[in-house]
């Protein structure tokens, strides 16, 4: 892993969790940018990391078949997530 990608990558996961409010537009906003974010980094392990949290902050707004599906998309990029 790319330490400055890693740095980069823990830094807009960070932010992306921070937030927990009920702003409709303001959830689909991100949503959008974890999946534009997602699309463009190219370590697995890091794709899989922002996968995982895409399913939580999806579990927390009660989205659980996407969330689902995310996590899933995680043990693919990241084996650290089958357990």
């Amino acid at each position: 892993i790319d330490v400055k990608m890693y740095d980069i990558s823990m830094f807009i996961n960070a932010v992306f969790l921070m937030y927990d409010g009920n702003d409709e537009e303001l959830l689909e906003a991100r949503i959008e940018i974890m999946n534009y974010y997602i699309k463009k980094v190219e370590d697995k392990k890091l794709k899989g990391i922002a996968y995982y949290n895409l399913g939580n902050y999806l579990k927390g707004n009660n989205n659980h078949r996407k969330a689902f599906l995310n996590y899933m998309k995680a043990i693919k990029y990241n084996s650290d997530y089958k357990n």
